[in-house]
C-alpha cells in the first residue's frame, strides 16, 4: 500500500504522529472505495463482452471506469507528503507511488478475472453464447451469399471463414471450459474441430435450403 511505502522510506521527522494517522485513515478509505469500484466495473464489462473477455481487456476497461478514484489516491497522497517535501516534489513522489500501486493492482485483477473466467458456471455460459453467435454470424452470411453462382460448399466455407473473429471467441471460451471442467487443455482442439465441422456442414444445409426457395413450385 502507498502509504506502508511512505512510512519505509520516511524519517520520523518528515512524518508527526497526527500525519501518520491521517495518512492511515485516508488510505483505508480510498483503498476501500477503489476495490469496490473495480469489483463493480469488473462485473460490468464481464457482462458487456461475455464472449471477448480477456483478464487483461477487462481489468483494464476497469482501472479506466475507476480511474477518478485512481486520481483520489493520487491526490491524499500528495496532500500527505506536502507536509514536509515541497509541492512539485511531492506530486511528483505522489504520482510514483501510485503508478506503482496501479501496477500491482492490476496484476492482481488480472489474476482475479482469469480466475472468474474460468468458474463453470461462467464458462459454460460464455461457450453456449460464443458457440451461437459463431454459427449466427454464418448463417447471415450465408443468407446473403446463397444467390451467387459458387456451389453450397465453397460458399458455407467462405461464410465459415470469414466469420473468424467469432471462432477466436470460440476458442478462448473452449480454453477456459475445459480448465473449468479440469480437462486436457488439448481436448479444447478436438471440441473445436468438432464444432467446426458441425457448423460447415449446416451452413452446406443452409445454402441449399435457401437456394430452394427460389425453386418452381
Amino acid at each position: 500500500m502507498i502509504f506502508i511505502a511512505l512510512l519505509a522510506q520516511a524519517s520520523t521527522a518528515d512524518l508527526s504522529a497526527e500525519a501518520v494517522k491521517q495518512g492511515l485513515e485516508a488510505q483505508n478509505v480510498v483503498y476501500s472505495k477503489m476495490f469496490d469500484c473495480m469489483d463493480e466495473a469488473v462485473k460490468v464489462e464481464l457482462k458487456a463482452h461475455i464472449t471477448d473477455a480477456t483478464p487483461e481487456t477487462v481489468t483494464d476497461a476497469a482501472l479506466k471506469t475507476c480511474s477518478p478514484v485512481s486520481d483520489e489516491m493520487r491526490s491524499a497522497t500528495t496532500k500527505l507528503l506536502s507536509n514536509s517535501w515541497p509541492p512539485e516534489k511531492a506530486r511528483s513522489e505522489a504520482d510514483r507511488l501510485t503508478n506503482d500501486e496501479l501496477k500491482g493492482l492490476r496484476q492482481t485483477y488480472i489474476g482475479h478475472v482469469d480466475k472468474i473466467l474460468a468458474k463453470p458456471q461462467f464458462s459454460e455460459i460464455r461457450l453456449k453464447v460464443s458457440t451461437m453467435e459463431w454459427s449466427k454470424c454464418v448463417r447471415v452470411k450465408v443468407l446473403a451469399w446463397s444467390k451467387l453462382k459458387e456451389d453450397a460448399k465453397t460458399i458455407a466455407a467462405a461464410a465459415v471463414t470469414s466469420c473468424q473473429v467469432y471462432r477466436s471467441n470460440l476458442r478462448t471460451a473452449l480454453r477456459y471450459s475445459v480448465r473449468g471442467q479440469k480437462l486436457p487443455l488439448s481436448s479444447a482442439d478436438d471440441i473445436e474441430a468438432s464444432l467446426a465441422q458441425h457448423i460447415n456442414e449446416n451452413a452446406v444445409s443452409w445454402v441449399v435450403e435457401e437456394r430452394a426457395k427460389s425453386l418452381p413450385k
